[in-house]
């Protein structure tokens, strides 16, 4: 299996404290949640975003940002998710060349029972 091939690599990933989010998301963090079948932030996530614009702008982070999907969508739309977030970021004054997207895919959902908690981005600094 692929736990035979899979060398721990320390990571340092960006984890909200505290932030809005949705009711189903009550026992999980903060964090960028996507609608089911969509590449819109869900609207309790999207004041996340400006903090985060900021704070990338201002230091020199290089950020991964690791879309995933829940095991009933489209594969593809975990990299259309990361792409978005790359996005709105943009938008708000990050240089393109500080964030590195990427789909994870179903590969690794938080809530096997849960599945908005999946719909998710998170941020990786390199």
């Amino acid at each position: 299996g692929l736990g035979q091939l899979v060398v721990p690599v320390p990571i340092q990933e960006l984890v909200f404290r505290s932030g809005p989010k949705a009711a189903e998301m009550d026992n999980f963090p903060s964090g960028l949640y996507f609608a089911k079948d969509s590449i819109e932030l869900l609207p309790e996530t999207t004041e996340l975003l400006p903090p985060l614009g900021k704070a990338f702008s201002e230091e020199n982070y290089v950020v991964r940002l690791e879309g995933h999907v829940d095991k009933d969508e489209n594969p593809d739309l975990a990299g259309q998710r990361a792409v978005r977030v790359r996005d709105l970021l943009i938008e708000l004054g990050v240089p393109r060349t500080k964030m590195r997207p990427q789909s994870c895919k179903a590969l690794h959902p938080l809530s096997r029972t849960k599945h908005a908690v999946n719909r998710r981005v998170e941020l990786h600094i390199l």
